[in-house]
Formats: structure tokens, sequence, C-alpha cells
């Protein structure tokens, strides 16, 4: 089952739908995956090529974590040539996960 909405012929938004399963659309109307849901009733609806790369932020976030980790951890990147926002992220991210932060 996939979140997303369902759009009109102009593509505007009509509502909002969690655990679409697919079948018909109501007539005139049709589903738009996204995720993310974080559009609002009214408004334009994201093309199936932009929901289809949203779906894939998390995993290339995770995948882009992981590669941080890996290099900082090796010593082939300094922890300190990172961006203080990224540092800030990754760390933010590995407490949730009740891991040590990187230093």
């Amino acid at each position: 089952m996939t979140d997303g909405y369902l759009v009109d012929q102009s593509g505007k938004i009509v509502t909002r739908v969690h655990g679409w399963a697919g079948g018909q659309a109501p007539s005139g109307q049709s589903f738009v995956a996204d995720p993310t849901m974080g559009l609002e009733v009214g408004a334009q609806a994201p093309t199936a090529f932009a929901a289809s790369i949203s779906s894939t932020d998390a995993m290339m976030s995770r995948a882009a974590e992981d590669l941080i980790t890996a290099l900082v951890t090796k010593g082939t990147l300094a922890w300190g040539d990172l961006p203080s926002v990224v540092k800030q992220h990754v760390n933010a991210r590995r407490a949730l996960r009740g891991e040590s932060a990187l230093s």
C-alpha cells in the first residue's frame, strides 16, 4: 500500500490518501504516489518523476551518512573538514539510533 494524493484533471490535489491499495480512482481523478505527503489539498500535485525521486530521499540520505561514517572512521576524511551542519545532522541521526557520536 502506498501514500499519496488523489488529483483532478488539472493536477490539483483533491485529497490525501493513506494506504492506497490500487484500483480505480473516482471519475476525473487519478492517484499520485508521494510517501512524504508534504503537500496540502489544493496544491499542485508532484509529477510522477518528482514523486519517484522523493521516495528515494531517505535511502540516499542513509547511504550518504554511511559513506561519511566509513570515510571518517578509516581516516580518509577528516571530521573537522566537514561543514558543522553536516556534522550536526550525522550525529543527531546516530543519536536517534543509539549510536555514539562521531568526532
